[in-house]
């Protein structure tokens, strides 16, 4: 790929996508929230939450000020919460240091900021000569270079061949060009459908003259997961007008989310809730849901009385629901 042909790709970028919110107010800060939320997301799911979320922490310094369980609030409807951790967790570093790291050593030392994220920094955030490789820029830049090899295999060749200069050894905005690839890697050249007539780089891109696009990168094959059945008591004690709830521990699911009182019922190994070995569950209610390999039933129990674990429970009307980070079952149980 010679430098016309890359910015022939970024004036392509630039016509349809400098709207996005990020990209239309630029800041470091901005940069490591949106590529933070963008990992594992799409776009569309992204472009809502980031100006809340935006609106809510507008810097650096508030979001590291902020406790953590405002930041899993306003991180609602993204999922994988570990990644608001580790936001979290990288702007109180950043906060405390004199300036903004500038170099991918100084970036990947910091807690909550990985190789992927220190490339996105330096790249869109910064405009330095860097590759930020996720799924879409692996995919696109295997196939226009013809690496046919298993994803994970292409990036590191990629990183590799990049460092070496070997490949893009060109000078153009590096910010315009990644951004660029990523926007062709959502739209023409995806995983299981591509456009190759409408993409800006066909005519020179290796894998369209082979006919193989969809061949690479190779996708490894995972095991098939067997879902378990899980039955669990959720309990609803309301006391005047506070409902009873306690914080997942750490290192379990849902870390530092509240839940309604909850027991596994009957043999499950599973530590995840205190285990009732037997409890009639015929005439309860019940909604489904899923998490990791389990498929689970709960079962709805309301009580007038409990035994109460004081370190762990919290109270709250329904007016606080808003204002804590509740599970989504928690949420549905009580939306019954």
């Amino acid at each position: 790929m010679n430098v016309r042909l890359a910015q022939k790709l970024i004036r392509w970028s630039k016509l349809n996508y400098a709207d996005l919110p990020w990209r239309k107010k630029r800041s470091l800060y901005n940069t490591l929230v949106s590529e933070i939320m963008l990992q594992q997301t799409t776009v569309s799911t992204v472009k809502p939450r980031f100006l809340s979320f935006i609106k809510r922490f507008p810097d650096l310094k508030s979001l590291a000020q902020a406790d953590e369980a405002h930041v899993l609030k306003a991180w609602e409807g993204l999922g994988y919460y570990s990644r608001a951790r580790r936001l979290h967790w990288a702007a109180n570093t950043i906060s405390k240091m004199k300036n903004f790291p500038d170099t991918h050593e100084n970036l990947v030392e910091i807690k909550g900021i990985g190789l992927y994220t220190a490339n996105a920094i330096l790249a869109i955030g910064m405009d330095k000569r860097a590759l930020a490789i996720d799924a879409n820029i692996e995919r696109v830049l295997a196939r226009y270079f013809g690496i046919y090899e298993f994803k994970g295999i292409c990036a590191k060749k990629l990183t590799q061949e990049f460092a070496d200069k070997k490949i893009l050894n060109f000078k153009v905005s590096f910010r315009d060009f990644n951004e660029a690839l990523m926007d062709l890697g959502r739209t023409y050249c995806r995983a299981n459908k591509v456009d190759c007539l409408l993409c800006p780089l066909r005519k020179s891109c290796k894998s369209f003259k082979d006919k193989n696009a969809l061949l690479t990168p190779k996708k490894v094959l995972k095991k098939k997961v067997v879902k378990e059945d899980l039955n669990i008591l959720r309990v609803v004690f309301k006391k005047s007008d506070k409902y009873l709830f306690f914080k997942r521990p750490k290192g379990k699911w849902l870390q530092d989310q509240l839940e309604l009182p909850s027991f596994i019922i009957a043999n499950s190994k599973l530590k995840q809730y205190p285990r009732l070995k037997s409890f009639n569950l015929e005439k309860l209610p019940h909604i489904e849901s899923t998490i990791t390999k389990y498929k689970i039933k709960n079962y709805i129990l309301n009580i007038d009385s409990i035994k109460l674990d004081p370190k762990r429970s919290v109270w709250l009307s329904s007016n606080d629901f808003k204002n804590h980070h509740l599970s989504s079952v928690t949420k549905k149980i009580l939306n019954c």
